[in-house]
């Protein structure tokens, strides 16, 4: 392929990657704005809620439910994967 419909190929990609990237932001905001005026009452505070949803953006960590639905747990995703595959591998002898 010649450089020049190489380089307007990627682009092209780049400009798609954008739109699809702007395109699932506005999507995620419409949902927590939909979130945020339903009918549904809540266990935590609206800035709590808001924390969580800013939280949910980072990837090194992860957000949990709690046991008995005492409400969110924020891990480190390292932490949590690691305990996941452990817990996954635990043999149970007989």
């Amino acid at each position: 392929m010649p450089l020049q419909e190489e380089q307007a190929l990627e682009t092209r990609l780049s400009i798609i990657r954008s739109q699809l990237y702007d395109q699932y932001h506005n999507q995620q905001q419409q949902q927590h704005q939909h979130h945020m005026k339903s009918n549904i009452k809540s266990n935590i505070s609206r800035s709590q809620l808001q924390a969580l949803y800013e939280l949910r953006t980072h990837a090194d960590i992860i957000i949990k439910p709690a046991d008995k639905n005492l409400g969110p747990v924020v891990m480190d995703r390292s932490w949590y994967e690691d305990e996941c595959m452990r817990q996954l591998n635990d043999r149970f002898d007989s």
